[in-house]
């Protein structure tokens, strides 16, 4: 499966940021000829994680983690819907204003899945920058 894209974000180094995507898939039609589109239950899996990484490649260096204890709350009727907090203290570890890249990973014991991958443009506070 290849991830879904996610938009670009824009972030302010040492500043906070909130995202909140929903999650749905869709069943393939049946006998009644129309497909169906299904929240997808976060609530299933072991865990929920976004890598924020200063490249594209998955064997960039890891900058934060953001996961179901710090940063990732599940919500809607559904429990389809992801809310991120980057927090300043995640934001503040960018170390140089650009791009870096994030994956949104779905984990089910050892394994992990990427479903979403997307860039975030860092920008640094004028007061930071040398």
């Amino acid at each position: 499966m290849k991830p879904a894209r996610l938009n670009t974000i824009n972030i302010t180094r040492s500043s906070a940021a909130m995202e909140a995507f929903s999650f749905t898939y869709t069943e393939p039609a049946g006998d009644s000829g129309d497909d169906v589109e299904t929240a997808l239950d976060l609530s299933q899996y072991d865990d929920v994680r976004m890598q924020v990484r200063n490249g594209e490649s998955y064997e960039a260096d890891l900058v934060y983690t953001l996961d179901l204890t710090d940063g990732i709350t599940i919500a809607g009727d559904d429990n389809e819907q992801l809310n991120l907090e980057h927090s300043s203290n995640h934001t503040e570890l960018f170390e140089a204003d650009g791009e870096y890249w994030r994956d949104i990973m779905l984990v089910v014991g050892d394994e992990s899945f990427i479903v979403a991958r997307g860039k975030i443009n860092v920008q640094f506070n004028i007061t930071e920058k040398p």
